[in-house]
């Protein structure tokens, strides 16, 4: 097999387009996040933490929301779907608060400390939204746990 044929068979393997986007939601999820967080904690002086819990509720709504029809093509209004979505963001939240929690207490730099959860937090959402978030809708369509 020559390079190349083994490139595309490899990038045909990890799904490409499905990976696309699950990546192009996350991202507009986050700047949902930043742009309603920014503009009350800076540009308008609200206190950080009720700014950042607006910023949170809001991006998740527009994170389900991308990822259910967008990345999953999954239907958006199913409650056993958004309640296993709310426990996969738990699951996340509690990465990242050990992953916070633990870094400095080791001495890393926050950068550092902040790229361990970028590094790990997204493909373990991945991972629970697809294999178990999503996953019973498409079992029921007969179609297999990984998405195309």
């Amino acid at each position: 097999m020559r390079a190349l044929d083994r490139i595309v068979h490899a990038a045909r393997n990890l799904r490409i387009p499905f990976l696309a986007r699950y990546a192009a939601a996350g991202s507009a999820a986050a700047l949902v996040y930043v742009s309603i967080y920014y503009g009350l904690a800076a540009l308008m002086h609200a206190p950080s933490l009720p700014s950042s819990w607006l910023a949170f509720g809001v991006s998740l709504v527009v994170q389900y929301s991308a990822h259910a029809r967008f990345s999953f093509r999954s239907q958006l209004v199913d409650l056993r779907q958004g309640m296993r979505f709310a426990g996969a963001t738990l699951i996340g939240l509690a990465a990242s608060s050990t992953i916070a929690f633990v870094g400095p207490r080791l001495g890393w730099p926050p950068i550092l400390t902040a790229g361990v959860v970028v590094a790990i937090v997204p493909p373990l959402n991945l991972v629970l939204l697809a294999g178990w978030v999503f996953a019973a809708r498409r079992a029921k369509r007969g179609e297999p746990s990984s998405a195309n």
